[in-house]
């Protein structure tokens, strides 16, 4: 029996085995249905990219820190909670914003780039540990996920979480499937947990798949190691536990700094956060303002309940592999007994506020594992129903097409007819509003003179300021600072006509307010979004004798 050439490439007589014997024609129309749903994943990556969603400020915080990297400035090498830069973010996007203007689309091209290569790095090493069919079920997971495509949208290092776990996992599973080299894949993993804890401090949790692997390959080693050598064993052990300790204190800051957020939240249940990480409602509600009513969001509804379902497989499936103990592959084990206790670990320490709208984000390494697990349970669960086979890939695919529906609704759909209400920072419009904000200012600005815009908050400024660094004539300001060496220039600027203010519509009210009880005339221009509500407002006062360009 010969099989469709797109599955001989890669020689794994496992897809077939999905299928009817009489019709191996099905597994290549699975192989060529897979291949459409990561296309249009990977538009949805793409799509809008330079507008939806708004431009936030830690994203535009990040591309001004590229810039200065770029320049060779001196940059602090700490975010504000205490991690470390990515330098696997910011390295290409220094490099990409030292070659082209900046600009959104430019800033999250490394963020689109790093969500596909995280989805290939996964089909291949998964494909290496576990066979093709469970790398093609692993990666159109991934694909379709709406968490996994809004954040490989958003220029910022969770972007990268999906390539970092997926080298993590993977290579702790080679420690038990290849023995013979098992201390190359040990340092190997070390080194690859290393970089994810870089990447991001919360990926630190899917160190339990190394955990458990060394433990599946050298428990029953180790105890007979302690017997006949305790001297040499104990001292091993004390240097392991040295370098986890001083690896621990230099991710205190940021563990604490997220122990922080995650208690300071309100408690929504660690249960339904979970669950709507992998349905995308926070991640819907946060970006596109859809998808999660206001009232009642923090309780269980019918949307909620329908996602309970994988989770009602997955236990089925780990249920019967520890029934079946002995039955069950050591990398079954390895891969049940990691997830379940970096579950386990997460809930216990930061408790229900982990998940919540904002900080879904640090619930991205579970996606790939929780992905892992999903399969190997339904390919678990399904393999003696042969009659079945084909009716679970055809009912997956249509899972996985709704699922790209779903979003492309719920997030695309949702922002180009209202705006995107889910947040101020990331309301949008056919033009992004700061940079529709700060073209305001660059075409009234007089030829040969240096303008000034002021902006109210954090979320403003970094963006328009990101956008303005190669738009030499506009300089951006934050109204809380002002350098005081532009102290005196723009106080000039304010007198001769040449300072704008942007901010928030009640920005807006307070400065008109001001600027009329002191009998300065002024000017503004509206910046809306989608929906015709205004985001910005650009607020000019007028020196007599002053006219502004009209603004487009």
């Amino acid at each position: 029996m010969e099989a469709h050439p797109l599955c001989n490439s890669v020689q794994d007589r496992r897809l077939i085995a999905m299928f009817n014997q009489q019709n191996p024609s099905l597994a290549a129309a699975v192989c060529w249905a897979v291949a459409a749903l990561l296309a249009v994943s990977a538009f949805l990556r793409v799509w809008h990219l330079g507008n939806i969603p708004g431009l936030n400020g830690d994203e535009a915080w990040i591309g001004d820190t590229a810039i200065a990297i770029g320049r060779g400035h001196a940059v602090q090498w700490h975010t504000p909670n205490g991690a470390l830069l990515d330098p696997f973010f910011y390295g290409p996007a220094a490099l990409l914003n030292a070659l082209f203007p900046p600009s959104i689309a430019l800033l999250r091209s490394v963020a689109v780039v790093s969500g596909i290569l995280g989805l290939i790095v996964n089909f291949f090493w998964c494909r290496r540990v576990l066979g093709l069919t469970d790398a093609i079920v692993t990666t159109a997971i991934l694909a379709v996920l709406p968490e996994s495509i809004a954040e490989g949208r958003l220029g910022w290092e969770p972007s990268q979480d999906i390539l970092a776990v997926s080298l993590v996992i993977y290579l702790s599973l080679m420690i038990v499937k290849d023995r013979d080299r098992s201390v190359r894949w040990t340092l190997l993993t070390v080194l690859a947990l290393f970089c994810a804890a870089i990447v991001h401090s919360v990926n630190i949790q899917v160190g339990w798949f190394l955990v458990t692997a060394l433990a599946a390959r050298w428990g029953t080693t180790a105890l007979s190691a302690f017997r006949r050598k305790p001297l040499i064993a104990s001292g091993w052990t004390l240097l392991a536990a040295g370098v986890l300790s001083v690896a621990f204190r230099k991710a205190a800051p940021a563990i604490a700094y997220a122990f922080y957020c995650f208690h300071s939240r309100p408690d929504a249940g660690f249960l339904l956060g979970f669950i709507r990480l992998f349905s995308g409602r926070t991640v819907l509600r946060e970006l596109a303002g859809s998808c999660m009513p206001v009232a009642g969001s923090e309780r269980f509804d019918a949307f909620d309940m329908l996602w309970c379902l994988p989770w009602v497989i997955v236990a089925a499936g780990i249920g019967l592999a520890f029934l079946r103990w002995r039955e069950t592959s050591i990398i079954d084990r390895t891969i049940f007994s990691a997830w379940l206790l970096q579950i386990f670990s997460i809930a216990l320490f930061a408790g229900g506020g982990y998940l919540v709208l904002g900080l879904d984000r640090y619930g991205l390494p579970l996606l790939v594992p929780s992905a892992l697990v999903f399969a190997r349970c339904v390919l678990f669960l399904i393999e003696p129903y042969a009659a079945y086979r084909a009716f679970a890939a055809a009912a997956g695919i249509a899972a996985g097409a709704a699922m790209l529906a779903f979003f492309g609704i719920a997030f695309f759909g949702h922002v180009i007819e209202t705006g995107g209400p889910g947040g101020d920072v990331f309301q949008t419009g056919a033009t992004e509003p700061k940079l529709a904000a700060l073209r305001v200012v660059a075409d009234a600005c007089p030829a040969h003179a240096t303008c000034y815009l002021m902006t109210n908050e954090f979320w403003t400024y970094y963006p328009i300021h990101y956008l303005a660094s190669r738009t030499p004539n506009v300089k951006v300001l934050q109204f809380t600072y002002i350098p005081k060496d532009l102290l005196v220039d723009f106080s000039k600027a304010c007198l001769d006509g040449r300072a704008w203010f942007a901010g928030d519509p009640d920005w807006q009210r307070y400065l008109e307010s001001t600027f009329a009880s002191q009998g300065i005339s002024f000017t503004h221009t509206l910046v809306a979004d989608y929906g015709g509500s205004p985001v910005l407002a650009v607020v000019h006062p007028l020196r007599p004798n002053f006219t502004a360009a009209p603004a487009r």
